[in-house]
């Protein structure tokens, strides 16, 4: 089987992205197929996990396990492994997929449920 190509995780994270509100950005780090003296790590065995690296929303522990169980089931039975990204750390080696900060249906003070609810109402609610 082939690994997924950037445009495969791009995809799979905008449709994972879409059901979790307690995520504010989406990372993707590449893997690390090459040692220093130039050969394949783990003897070039089988594919390495695709990372992806999460930095969640202020207050909530988003569920790494289903995020990784949603994005495998988009990419087609590919192994994921999800982080959440370590507080304060930069960004290096990281890729960022996807940006909650850009999204105006977004509030981070709410879930995703009462945010469409809302949002579908045209913002009344009473």
């Amino acid at each position: 089987m082939r690994p997924p190509s950037i445009l495969d995780v791009v995809r799979a994270v905008k449709v994972a992205s879409r059901r979790r509100r307690d995520v504010r950005a989406w990372w993707y780090a590449p893997a690390k197929r090459l040692r220093l003296d130039g050969e394949l790590a783990a003897g070039g065995v089988g594919q390495p996990p695709l990372e992806i690296v999460i930095d969640p929303v202020a207050g909530r522990t988003p569920d790494c396990d289903q995020i990784a169980r949603d994005i495998s089931s988009v990419l087609g039975a590919a192994s994921v492994h999800v982080r959440a990204r370590d507080g304060g750390g930069t960004a290096d080696g990281l890729y960022r997929l996807v940006s909650r900060t850009d999204d105006p249906d977004f509030d981070e003070g709410r879930d995703g449920d009462d945010a469409r609810s809302e949002a579908s109402d045209g913002g009344r609610r009473g």
